[in-house]
């Protein structure tokens, strides 16, 4: 089935990502990416940093504010 379909065609399709596709089709591909996972988080790697990623938020709502000011975005409704 996934020769004759791309797996970004049946993601579009489906409404879900290509690596959920990726993962549908190669299983062993899935364990692999949690065992590393696993391994990242033990070493330390992905911890949270709240105050980081709340400064992070407020840089990146001043840059759009300032880019809607100068007129190089435009707000959409909805």
């Amino acid at each position: 089935m996934t020769e004759a379909v791309s797996q970004r065609q049946l993601a579009r399709e489906y409404g879900v990502s290509r690596r959920l596709i990726t993962f549908i089709v190669n299983p062993e591909s899935e364990e692999r990416n949690k065992e590393l996972l696993r391994e990242n988080k033990a070493k330390g790697l992905y911890k949270y940093d709240r105050k980081k990623h709340t400064e992070n938020i407020r840089n990146h709502r001043r840059y759009k504010q300032r880019l809607f000011q100068e007129g190089k975005i435009i707000l959409k409704d909805g």
